[in-house]
């Protein structure tokens, strides 16, 4: 079976959202291997965190049954201002797996656009690199198909600062703007893009 992984914010040496990747490991590890025991997460990253205490990085975990790897890296958000409407009925990500090479083949339709925004059944999904949020002029949203349930999104969930919605492509037309979020681009790191460079 393959590894999956967790893709952790480390910033200014604190570890964000951790109580959210541990519970999803979890939920995987469960659902996958049929273990209850839980990792000690922040155990793991411990000894790594006084490495990062300037700037934003990266820790990416790669795990079965148990932790196998821990890196960090230096890491710059990305600025995504077009998306291109890819389509597959197929496609499953419901656990963080290492190998994204079904998610890597529709990003490789992108043409020149930033990113792709991926229709299912004729519902939104989600992007290559993270959750999508839609502005309807007075409150964003969060399609409550998506290929998978990235940590920023349920903590903004959480908070309710968003809201999740059923949003065909049909509706896109329906919003103002739209951003990405995941664990580490946080739902203040991009200014909204206008709806119209959805093509």
């Amino acid at each position: 079976m393959c590894h999956l992984i967790e893709t952790i914010c480390i910033e200014s040496g604190q570890a964000r959202l951790l109580p959210y990747h541990a519970a999803r490991m979890q939920q995987s590890r469960q659902a996958l291997f049929g273990l209850r025991n839980p990792i000690d997460l922040q155990n793991a990253l411990a000894p790594r965190l006084g490495d990062c205490q300037q700037g934003l990085y990266k820790c990416r975990v790669v795990y079965r049954e148990q932790i196998e790897e821990v890196t960090f890296s230096p890491y710059q958000r990305p600025q995504v201002r077009s998306l291109k409407k890819v389509y597959s009925n197929s496609i499953e990500y419901f656990h963080k797996y290492a190998d994204r090479d079904a998610l890597h083949q529709l990003y490789l339709q992108r043409e020149t656009y930033n990113d792709v925004l991926i229709i299912k059944n004729g519902w939104v999904t989600d992007m290559y690199i993270g959750n999508l949020l839609f502005f309807d002029g007075q409150q964003w949203f969060t399609p409550d198909t998506p290929l998978l349930r990235g940590v920023q999104r349920q903590y903004l969930l959480d908070e309710k600062l968003i809201s999740a919605a059923k949003i065909r492509e049909s509706d896109l037309e329906n919003f103002h703007s739209f951003k990405f979020i995941n664990a580490m681009n946080p739902f203040e790191a991009s200014a909204g893009v206008d709806i119209r460079h959805i093509h």
